[in-house]
């Protein structure tokens, strides 16, 4: 269990069943409260797999070193992907996506004017 601070008496009538963790060593709840934050926002971070914030320019300062370089060229990419010929962008579709997971902006493709999309034009005459 993670507690603001060390609880002996629950750590001792507890001691079979759970370990008490205490996230801060602080004297007031307001510090050992913004500790405790922290040490989740932290484990929040470092336990999840999708990382929609790496190519997002918002978030460039939790990058650094060749982080940084790299974000900034995979963005270029996701551009140039975006000006590609709607037909040649089609196939190029699944590093779009994985692009647009990462954070890049990304716009969606125009779907192609089929059959069904007859009714929709307007006819004159």
């Amino acid at each position: 269990m993670i507690t603001l601070r060390q609880d002996n008496l629950r750590t001792e009538l507890w001691k079979n069943d759970f370990d008490y963790v205490a996230a801060s060593e602080a004297d007031n709840d307001s510090a050992a409260a913004r500790d405790l934050e922290i040490f989740l926002d932290n484990l929040a971070i470092l336990t999840t797999v999708d990382t929609p914030y790496l190519l997002d320019v918002n978030y460039s300062g939790l990058l650094d070193g060749e982080e940084i370089a790299l974000a900034d060229s995979l963005r270029e990419v996701a551009k140039i992907v975006r000006s590609l010929p709607e037909a040649s962008r089609e196939r190029w579709g699944v590093l779009e996506a994985t692009l647009h997971r990462l954070g890049a902006e990304t716009q969606p493709m125009r779907r192609r004017r089929g059959v069904n999309d007859r009714a929709n034009i307007s006819r004159s005459g």
